[in-house]
């Protein structure tokens, strides 16, 4: 549109030059053959000395929160950039239908900006961002000219569903155990230490690891094997996963997340385990904590959407 409003005005300026034959008119003509040059070119180079990058804040979140993240735009020209545009697409990658969310802006000659941007996910998986494409425009908004980026960046987003009511029966499932209480009665050999871990309330003072603690200034407290010997075990089958759409892959990690929170907050530790096909071999996580929790289900996602 701005293109043909330009050409009516060279036409309509040049027709007056031609009959009034003004040297005003004429200069006008060539003034503007020389800008609507000029802006033709202008974009190209401005094309060839603008980048853009992506990064994201957290590259965790939970479903239903928002991926908060920018873009910096580079201009590299001797002249300012007045507009351009920033295609974003997003999309999960169990999903084929991909969204596009469109930012504009200006930068200064030889200077960077920043975009701020906002990205919500209806499922927890994969969330993949890409900075499709950068157009930028001349100063009138006559041409303009786009390449393609391909910067691309992923979020992990979690179940955020909330941990089901366990309760064990069985008291040899509790795991905060008492004093004293490392292995077996019926053995008198000393009980194996599977690992160390950092002291928590309600641990024993004397499963306290003197020397370690000391050299690392935290307290570290012992754990045996009589500690896991009744762990809950949690097998999860991998083998359909591929072929269940996005809705019920949802459904499914927010079903083994409300199981391993339940657990956790019912103290009690317990091992997740899955078959990786790839390794010819079993993939096992110890789950006590939050934080082991995360990790367990961030790599059961990695695993399941790729």
């Amino acid at each position: 549109m701005r293109k043909l409003a330009y050409f009516f005005f060279l036409g309509a300026t040049f027709y007056l030059a031609g009959n009034y034959r003004l040297e005003v008119l004429n200069l006008l003509v060539f003034t503007s053959i020389f800008l609507f040059i000029s802006l033709f070119f202008i974009t190209r180079y401005f094309i060839k000395n603008i980048d853009a990058k992506i990064e994201i804040r957290n590259t965790e979140v939970k479903k239903g929160n928002t991926v908060k993240g920018k873009i910096l735009v580079i201009n590299k020209s001797l002249l300012p950039i007045t507009k351009f545009s920033i295609k974003i697409e997003y999309f999960n990658s169990k999903l084929s239908k991909k969204e596009i969310k469109e930012v504009r802006g200006y930068v200064p000659a030889k200077n960077n900006t920043e975009m701020e941007f906002g990205i919500k996910s209806k499922y927890s998986g994969i969330l993949n961002l890409k900075v499709k494409e950068i157009k930028v425009y001349d100063y009138l908004s006559v041409f303009n000219k786009k390449k393609k980026l391909e910067k691309a960046i992923d979020a992990l987003v979690l179940p955020s569903i909330k941990p089901i009511n366990i309760k064990i029966e069985n008291n040899n499932y509790t795991y905060t155990y008492e004093e004293g209480k490392h292995s077996d009665t019926s053995t008198k050999e000393p009980p194996e230490i599977l690992w160390i871990d950092k002291y928590k309330q309600g641990d024993s003072i004397r499963d306290i690891h003197w020397k370690l603690s000391a050299r690392n200034d935290e307290i570290l407290s012992k754990k045996y094997s009589s500690y896991v010997e009744d762990r809950v075990i949690f097998f999860i089958d991998l083998r359909e996963i591929g072929k269940i759409d996005i809705k019920l892959r949802d459904s499914f990690y927010e079903l083994c997340s409300s199981i391993s929170l339940g657990l956790i907050e019912s103290n009690i530790s317990h091992l997740v385990r899955w078959y990786d096909i790839e390794k010819v071999s079993i993939v096992e996580h110890l789950v006590r904590t939050e934080e082991d929790y995360i990790n367990m289900i961030g790599e059961l996602i990695l695993k399941s959407d790729f």
